[in-house]
């Protein structure tokens, strides 16, 4: 969502996975390997942190880029289902150049995880290639349609530029809407004078009981439990390293 510039955060995740987007910053990350990177402006990230996770993100000072105060960015937060919840953790960036884009007539659509119209993100893993997110760019006075997947009966949008009607109800900027059981498909309306930016995402419903704990979500006490100590080996195996 935008806001003001923060500094670094440790994520310390168990059974989660996250989608991060960051429209005008780069982004600084290392993961629980190790591995360091940046992130450029609308290039897409995938971390499944499985049973244990570190990663470290923080927005970047581009020295090409010219600064900015505000900044807007998004991180999707997905629950993982049995024994994917429990495995090794993955991590996965998408440069901007290589994020799928369907273009129309006054609609821009870039497929950020899942797919759109044949176009297919670059991210298999699983639940990624499951669910659809896009962030759809309308221009002033046209309108987008979209059906989703058989099956995705919860489904999101979030306004983040412009002034637009979703399904239509006037939204206002960055304001969630979920649409749980309410319809298979959205129709968004540019109702500005300049280009509207929304983000739109649709998937099946988690099938399976959740349990959170901070920044884990598992489906049993059980896969909780060895989350955390796995978190606390990392931690120490990090440090041991100098990475933290």
């Amino acid at each position: 969502m935008a806001g003001k510039k923060c500094g670094s955060s440790h994520m310390l995740g168990t059974g989660v996975a996250t989608l991060s987007y960051q429209l005008g910053h780069r982004v600084k990350f290392i993961d629980t390997e190790g591995v360091r990177g940046f992130l450029p402006p609308k290039g897409v990230e995938w971390m499944r942190s499985g049973g244990g996770a570190w990663h470290l993100a923080e927005l970047d000072d581009d020295p090409v880029a010219p600064k900015a105060e505000d900044y807007t960015g998004f991180q999707l937060w997905i629950a993982l289902p049995p024994k994917v919840e429990d495995g090794p953790s993955f991590s996965q960036f998408v440069a901007p150049e290589d994020v799928p884009t369907v273009s129309a007539e006054s609609i821009t659509v870039r497929v950020l995880s899942g797919q759109f119209k044949g176009a297919i993100s670059p991210i298999r893993d699983v639940p990624a290639d499951s669910i659809d997110t896009l962030d759809v760019t309308v221009s002033p006075g046209a309108s987008f349609a979209h059906t989703f997947r058989t099956g995705h009966s919860t489904s999101w949008a979030v306004v983040y530029a412009g002034d637009a009607r979703v399904n239509g109800q006037l939204v206002p900027c960055n304001e969630l809407l979920i649409f749980e059981g309410s319809g298979d498909s959205i129709s968004i309306e540019n109702v500005g004078q300049c280009d509207a930016g929304v983000l739109v995402g649709s998937a099946a419903p988690h099938p399976f009981p959740l349990i959170t704990k901070n920044a884990s979500v598992h489906t049993n006490e059980a896969s909780m439990k060895d989350g955390w100590k796995r978190i606390k080996q990392i931690g120490n195996e990090l440090h041991a390293k100098g990475f933290i």
